[in-house]
C-alpha cells in the first residue's frame, strides 16, 4: 500500500514499514511497532493499524510526535458497520474468504479511484492477507475496546 505514497514525499523522511502480520497478539503488535519505529516517530497508519497506532500513542506518548490515521475513526465503528460485520463472521466460519466485493469497495474508495485497478488490487491483497492471518489462528482476532 505504501509503495505508491512514499516516493511522492521526497527524501526528507526515513520510512519504516511495520510488519504487523508477524505478531499474533495486540501486545506483540505494540512490540513490533516499537521495534520498527524511531525513538520519537511520526506514525502514519491505515485501518486496523490506525487503531493500534492510537493505542500505542496512548501507551507511549514520549515515542510519538504525531499520528496520521487513515480509514479509521476514534469513535469506533458505526452501528450499521457492526451489524454488517456480525453478519459476515458466521459466513466466514463456514467458507473461505475470497476477497472484498465491488459493493464493499465502493463504500471504501472515493469515486475517482473506483476504476484504478492498482488501488483495488492493493486493498484486495490487504484483505486477503488479513483473512489468511486470522485463519492461521483458527479464530477471529480479539480486540478490546470499540469494535
Amino acid at each position: 500500500m505504501w509503495s505508491r505514497l512514499t516516493p511522492l514525499l521526497g527524501n526528507g523522511f526515513a520510512f519504516n514499514y511495520v510488519p504487523l502480520h508477524q505478531a499474533q497478539t495486540r501486545q506483540q503488535m505494540h512490540e513490533v511497532i516499537a521495534a520498527h519505529s524511531a525513538p520519537s516517530a511520526h506514525l502514519v497508519a491505515f485501518s486496523l493499524g490506525a487503531y493500534l497506532a492510537i493505542e500505542y500513542a496512548l501507551l507511549h506518548p514520549e515515542r510519538v510526535q504525531s499520528l496520521v490515521l487513515i480509514a479509521n475513526s476514534a469513535r469506533g465503528l458505526s452501528e450499521n458497520e457492526k451489524q454488517t460485520r456480525r453478519r459476515i463472521i458466521p459466513m466466514l466460519k463456514n467458507s473461505a474468504y475470497t476477497g472484498m466485493t465491488r459493493m464493499r469497495l465502493r463504500e471504501l474508495l472515493h469515486e475517482s479511484h473506483l476504476g484504478d485497478q492498482s488501488i483495488i488490487d492493493i486493498i484486495q491483497q490487504m484483505a486477503l492477507d488479513l483473512a489468511r492471518m486470522c485463519s492461521w489462528r483458527n479464530s477471529p482476532p480479539r480486540w478490546s475496546g470499540r469494535t
